[in-house]
Protein backbone atom coordinates (compact mmCIF):
# COMPACT_ATOMS: atom_id res chain seq x y z
CA UNK A 1 0.00 0.00 0.00
CA UNK A 2 1.50 3.22 -1.05
CA UNK A 3 2.26 6.64 1.28
CA UNK A 4 -1.06 9.01 2.08
CA UNK A 5 -2.11 11.20 -0.41
CA UNK A 6 -4.90 13.54 1.04
CA UNK A 7 -6.09 16.56 -0.19
CA UNK A 8 -5.10 17.77 3.45
CA UNK A 9 -1.24 18.86 4.17
CA UNK A 10 -0.01 17.11 7.09
CA UNK A 11 3.03 18.23 9.21
CA UNK A 12 4.74 15.31 8.90
CA UNK A 13 7.25 16.34 11.19
CA UNK A 14 4.91 17.30 14.11
CA UNK A 15 3.39 13.62 13.26
CA UNK A 16 6.91 12.31 14.25
CA UNK A 17 7.45 14.25 17.14
CA UNK A 18 3.77 13.13 18.38
CA UNK A 19 4.93 9.19 17.23
CA UNK A 20 8.28 9.47 19.71
CA UNK A 21 5.94 11.29 22.23
CA UNK A 22 4.17 8.17 22.42
CA UNK A 23 7.09 5.49 21.71
CA UNK A 24 8.32 7.42 24.95
CA UNK A 25 5.76 7.68 27.29
CA UNK A 26 5.01 3.68 26.66
CA UNK A 27 8.34 3.01 27.17
CA UNK A 28 9.28 1.15 24.23
CA UNK A 29 12.48 1.65 21.97
CA UNK A 30 12.59 2.07 18.10
CA UNK A 31 13.18 -1.96 17.68
CA UNK A 32 10.43 -3.02 20.17
CA UNK A 33 7.88 -0.93 18.70
CA UNK A 34 8.36 -1.49 14.78
CA UNK A 35 8.28 -5.71 16.80
CA UNK A 36 5.09 -4.76 17.80
CA UNK A 37 3.49 -3.07 14.53
CA UNK A 38 4.53 -6.46 12.26
CA UNK A 39 7.50 -4.99 11.11
CA UNK A 40 11.04 -6.49 11.54
CA UNK A 41 12.90 -5.39 14.86
CA UNK A 42 15.87 -4.55 12.51
CA UNK A 43 14.24 -1.73 10.46
CA UNK A 44 14.18 0.90 13.44
CA UNK A 45 16.14 3.11 11.02
CA UNK A 46 12.63 3.62 9.33
CA UNK A 47 10.71 4.93 12.64
CA UNK A 48 13.63 7.40 13.05
CA UNK A 49 13.18 8.79 9.63
CA UNK A 50 9.49 8.88 10.67
CA UNK A 51 9.74 10.54 14.62
CA UNK A 52 12.30 13.21 12.11
CA UNK A 53 9.41 13.78 9.73
CA UNK A 54 11.76 12.62 6.82
CA UNK A 55 9.49 10.14 5.46
CA UNK A 56 5.73 9.08 5.58
CA UNK A 57 4.57 6.08 7.68
CA UNK A 58 2.54 4.01 5.37
CA UNK A 59 -1.39 3.65 5.86
CA UNK A 60 -1.15 0.07 7.31
CA UNK A 61 1.46 1.36 9.40
CA UNK A 62 -0.32 4.35 11.34
CA UNK A 63 -3.39 1.96 11.84
CA UNK A 64 -0.83 -0.54 13.80
CA UNK A 65 0.44 2.45 15.44
CA UNK A 66 -2.80 3.43 16.42
CA UNK A 67 -3.11 -0.01 17.98
CA UNK A 68 -0.38 0.27 20.36
CA UNK A 69 -1.04 3.35 21.33
CA UNK A 70 -4.85 2.79 21.68
CA UNK A 71 -5.56 5.97 19.84
CA UNK A 72 -7.39 7.37 16.93
CA UNK A 73 -5.45 8.12 13.39
CA UNK A 74 -6.40 11.78 13.57
CA UNK A 75 -4.62 12.21 16.87
CA UNK A 76 -1.40 10.75 15.19
CA UNK A 77 -1.95 13.14 12.38
CA UNK A 78 -2.39 15.87 14.55
CA UNK A 79 -5.92 16.58 13.94
CA UNK A 80 -6.90 16.90 17.60
CA UNK A 81 -4.91 17.08 20.53
CA UNK A 82 -6.56 13.94 22.48
CA UNK A 83 -6.53 10.49 22.10
CA UNK A 84 -10.10 10.38 20.76
CA UNK A 85 -12.11 13.26 18.96
CA UNK A 86 -14.68 12.78 21.77
CA UNK A 87 -12.44 13.53 24.56
CA UNK A 88 -11.33 16.60 22.44
CA UNK A 89 -14.65 17.75 22.28
CA UNK A 90 -15.49 17.37 26.02
CA UNK A 91 -11.66 19.07 26.77
CA UNK A 92 -12.84 21.77 24.53
CA UNK A 93 -16.52 21.94 26.05
CA UNK A 94 -15.33 21.77 29.25
CA UNK A 95 -11.41 22.95 29.40
CA UNK A 96 -10.85 19.28 31.80
CA UNK A 97 -7.63 17.79 31.03
CA UNK A 98 -7.04 14.42 29.01
CA UNK A 99 -6.39 12.54 31.92
CA UNK A 100 -9.56 13.80 33.98
CA UNK A 101 -12.01 12.67 31.23
CA UNK A 102 -10.11 9.47 30.79
CA UNK A 103 -10.59 9.10 35.15
CA UNK A 104 -14.59 10.11 34.85
CA UNK A 105 -14.94 7.80 32.04
CA UNK A 106 -13.17 5.15 34.00
CA UNK A 107 -15.25 5.78 36.97
CA UNK A 108 -18.33 5.78 34.83
CA UNK A 109 -17.00 2.06 33.46
CA UNK A 110 -16.39 0.59 36.86
CA UNK A 111 -19.60 1.98 38.20
CA UNK A 112 -21.69 -1.01 37.65
CA UNK A 113 -24.84 0.66 39.01
CA UNK A 114 -23.80 4.44 38.12
CA UNK A 115 -24.18 5.15 41.75
CA UNK A 116 -21.03 7.01 41.84
CA UNK A 117 -21.79 8.95 38.56
CA UNK A 118 -25.32 10.11 39.90
CA UNK A 119 -23.74 11.47 43.42
CA UNK A 120 -21.19 13.50 40.94
CA UNK A 121 -23.86 14.94 38.86
CA UNK A 122 -26.14 15.95 41.77
CA UNK A 123 -22.56 17.28 43.72
CA UNK A 124 -22.36 19.15 40.51
CA UNK A 125 -25.96 20.81 40.68
CA UNK A 126 -25.52 21.36 44.16
CA UNK A 127 -26.03 25.36 45.06
CA UNK A 128 -23.02 25.73 46.71
CA UNK A 129 -21.06 23.65 44.07
CA UNK A 130 -18.83 26.69 42.36
CA UNK A 131 -19.00 28.33 45.63
CA UNK A 132 -16.76 24.94 46.94
CA UNK A 133 -14.92 24.78 43.81
CA UNK A 134 -13.75 28.32 44.54
CA UNK A 135 -12.79 28.29 48.02
CA UNK A 136 -10.85 25.02 47.32
CA UNK A 137 -8.95 26.68 45.23
CA UNK A 138 -8.13 29.63 47.09
CA UNK A 139 -7.35 26.97 49.83
CA UNK A 140 -4.74 24.68 47.52
CA UNK A 141 -2.84 28.02 46.47
CA UNK A 142 -2.47 30.25 49.49
CA UNK A 143 0.15 30.54 51.43
CA UNK A 144 0.37 29.35 55.22
CA UNK A 145 1.81 32.31 56.20
CA UNK A 146 -0.44 34.66 54.55
CA UNK A 147 -2.81 36.43 56.88
CA UNK A 148 -6.26 38.25 55.81
CA UNK A 149 -5.77 41.95 55.31
CA UNK A 150 -8.39 43.76 55.54
CA UNK A 151 -11.82 42.65 54.84
CA UNK A 152 -12.81 39.68 52.19
CA UNK A 153 -15.56 38.77 49.99
CA UNK A 154 -16.93 35.88 52.22
CA UNK A 155 -20.51 33.81 51.93
CA UNK A 156 -22.07 36.30 50.24
CA UNK A 157 -20.99 39.07 52.31
CA UNK A 158 -18.15 41.42 53.09
CA UNK A 159 -16.49 40.08 56.27
CA UNK A 160 -14.01 42.43 58.56
CA UNK A 161 -11.52 39.68 59.53
CA UNK A 162 -8.77 40.76 62.37
CA UNK A 163 -5.27 41.23 61.05
CA UNK A 164 -4.12 38.06 63.34
CA UNK A 165 -6.06 35.65 62.07
CA UNK A 166 -4.95 33.61 58.92
CA UNK A 167 -6.64 33.38 55.85
CA UNK A 168 -5.79 29.58 55.78
CA UNK A 169 -7.87 29.17 59.04
CA UNK A 170 -10.63 30.98 57.71
CA UNK A 171 -10.42 28.89 54.30
CA UNK A 172 -10.27 25.60 56.30
CA UNK A 173 -13.64 26.23 58.06
CA UNK A 174 -15.48 27.97 54.83
CA UNK A 175 -14.46 24.34 53.21
CA UNK A 176 -15.79 22.13 56.36
CA UNK A 177 -19.05 24.57 56.41
CA UNK A 178 -19.47 24.41 52.33
CA UNK A 179 -19.01 20.63 52.10
CA UNK A 180 -21.96 20.41 54.84
CA UNK A 181 -24.25 22.08 53.11
CA UNK A 182 -23.86 20.25 50.60
CA UNK A 183 -23.73 16.87 51.93
CA UNK A 184 -27.31 17.95 53.51
CA UNK A 185 -28.55 18.98 50.50
CA UNK A 186 -27.28 15.65 48.88
CA UNK A 187 -29.00 14.06 51.67
CA UNK A 188 -32.50 15.77 51.02
CA UNK A 189 -32.41 15.22 47.25
CA UNK A 190 -31.55 10.80 47.92
CA UNK A 191 -34.64 10.87 49.89
CA UNK A 192 -36.78 12.16 47.44
CA UNK A 193 -34.94 10.21 45.10
CA UNK A 194 -35.63 7.55 47.27
CA UNK A 195 -39.39 7.70 47.59
CA UNK A 196 -39.69 8.19 43.51
CA UNK A 197 -37.68 5.06 43.61
CA UNK A 198 -39.35 3.09 45.64
CA UNK A 199 -42.65 4.50 44.17
CA UNK A 200 -41.58 3.11 40.89
CA UNK A 201 -40.20 -0.49 41.93
CA UNK A 202 -43.63 -1.20 43.66
CA UNK A 203 -44.72 -1.75 40.17
CA UNK A 204 -42.71 -4.69 39.74
CA UNK A 205 -44.23 -6.53 42.76
CA UNK A 206 -47.38 -6.53 40.18
CA UNK A 207 -45.21 -7.81 37.46
CA UNK A 208 -43.71 -10.63 39.46
CA UNK A 209 -46.91 -11.97 40.50
CA UNK A 210 -48.07 -11.88 36.72
CA UNK A 211 -44.82 -13.84 35.72
CA UNK A 212 -45.77 -16.09 38.05
CA UNK A 213 -49.42 -17.03 37.40
CA UNK A 214 -48.73 -17.18 33.58
CA UNK A 215 -45.60 -19.90 34.44
CA UNK A 216 -43.00 -16.90 33.18
CA UNK A 217 -41.07 -17.28 36.58
CA UNK A 218 -40.81 -20.15 38.91
CA UNK A 219 -41.88 -19.83 42.43
CA UNK A 220 -37.69 -19.97 43.94
CA UNK A 221 -37.12 -16.85 42.08
CA UNK A 222 -40.60 -15.08 42.41
CA UNK A 223 -39.47 -15.56 46.31
CA UNK A 224 -35.96 -13.98 45.94
CA UNK A 225 -37.49 -11.10 43.81
CA UNK A 226 -39.80 -10.39 46.55
CA UNK A 227 -36.93 -10.53 49.38
CA UNK A 228 -35.15 -8.30 47.50
CA UNK A 229 -38.14 -5.50 47.00
CA UNK A 230 -38.89 -5.91 50.52
CA UNK A 231 -35.37 -4.93 51.49
CA UNK A 232 -34.72 -2.10 49.23
CA UNK A 233 -31.60 -4.40 47.12
CA UNK A 234 -32.79 -2.57 44.00
CA UNK A 235 -29.89 -3.18 42.35
CA UNK A 236 -29.56 -7.05 42.87
CA UNK A 237 -33.23 -7.00 41.95
CA UNK A 238 -32.19 -5.69 38.35
CA UNK A 239 -29.68 -7.77 38.28
CA UNK A 240 -31.65 -11.14 39.27
CA UNK A 241 -34.79 -9.75 36.82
Amino acid sequence: MGNFKHTIRYDWKRIGQRIKKERDAAKLSQSQLMDKIGRSPESYRVLSRWEKGTAKPEFRDMVELCNVFDCELGYLLCEYECKTRETTDIQEATGLLETAIEKLNQMSINDKYNWQISTLNSLILCEKFRYFVAVITDYATIDEKDAIDGSRFLDGGCVNIPNDIKRLDVLTVLVQNTLKEMLDELRVLYRQEDMKLKWWYKNYYSICEQFLKDGKMDRVKHDKLMELLDSGEYAEFERLL
